[in-house]
């Protein structure tokens, strides 16, 4: 039998009213958009549960994880609900998951499916977890159906290929973004503090670990030279080995000029910066950046973010 909208709709609500007869009045029912997550077959279903649980208590949503499944041949999909209590409250909140698993042709037949499933007159959000599956053809037609597409290069291993792929997705109806670009808003606010009062630099020197350039090096380097005209900034790996996923990979940032001597440096998987300024030592701590709230961090910006568009026109990969 075939997966349909009303079935699964009608699921939810005598879910729904279990819980309303179990927890009496004491249950509200919170909503502010629909997410649909494009994720994996391979995704750990409890870390992605763990994101998406965290992520919903402060963006309360009906979620529909989406997951590609590469050979599985039927559509197949199932509902929750998903509760938690404030606290110093006695009133829980809850929020709808639905979980979707379809084969990764046939994506494209799940967009009637994800029609019926979306909240009326409420913004809908699309997260595509992975650069890979942003690339799968049968994708493309659940992409009109968000209001802002969210993706995350930051585990790509070579930022030439990530950056195409990001590109390609700029110049829909929907508001683009990046998690990766959020990744690197820690050096951005770091140079803008140490920067105020001193000379523009001129030449510079951007390093990173792993053979290939990384989307948040690829980034910040755009960042740099938008903001800095004429800025001649040298890009090269420091360091041959690879992180692991989403760890973070620029470590070192050279900026020079005239009265000007700025150099940053991030060891491997530390979040204690060293910083060199015209001579004088000193040193920050990044605070650490987990995809829930790099995710909430995104979801809470309300305007379109020309920054971000300006370095994403101007990004340039080596």
């Amino acid at each position: 039998m075939p997966v349909e909208a009303p079935a699964l709709l009608h699921e939810l609500s005598e879910t729904w009213r279990s819980f309303g007869h179990e927890q009496g009045s004491e249950l509200l029912r919170a909503c502010a958009m629909t997410l649909i997550v494009a994720a994996a077959e391979s995704d750990d279903p409890q870390e992605l549960g763990v994101i998406l649980s965290s992520l919903m208590r402060l963006h309360p949503s009906r979620t529909i994880v989406l997951r590609a499944c590469p050979k599985r041949d039927q559509i197949e999909a199932r509902t929750s609900v998903q509760c938690w209590m404030p606290f110093g409250r006695r009133q829980q909140i809850c929020g709808e998951w639905i979980e979707i698993s379809a084969g990764s042709p046939r994506l494209a037949e799940v967009v009637p499916l994800l029609l019926g499933l979306t909240v009326p007159d409420l913004p809908v959000v699309l997260w595509v977890r992975h650069t890979a599956l942003a690339l799968i053809d049968s994708l493309r037609p659940v992409l009109p159906l968000a209001t802002r597409v969210l993706v995350d290069t930051s585990e790509a291993l070579d930022a030439a290929p990530a950056l195409a792929a990001v590109q390609s997705l700029a110049h829909g109806p929907w508001r683009l973004a990046d998690l990766a670009w959020g990744r690197i808003t820690r050096w951005r606010k770091a140079l803008a503090g140490m920067l105020g009062a001193l000379p523009a630099p001129t030449t510079g020197r951007l390093e990173w670990a792993g053979e290939k350039m990384s989307m948040p090096a690829c980034y910040l380097d755009a960042w740099l030279r938008a903001s800095f005209p004429g800025l001649a900034l040298e890009l090269s790996s420091c360091d041959p080995v690879l992180p692991p996923a989403r760890v973070g990979r620029i470590r070192v940032l050279h900026l020079n000029g005239p009265g000007l001597d700025i150099r940053l440096e991030r060891p491997a998987g530390g979040s204690s910066v060293a910083v060199f300024t015209n001579g004088l030592a000193s040193g920050l701590v990044f605070p650490s950046l987990d995809e829930s709230a790099l995710l909430a961090e995104e979801l809470g910006i309300a305007a379109r973010d020309h920054i971000f568009e300006s370095a994403l026109a101007g990004a340039r990969a080596v």
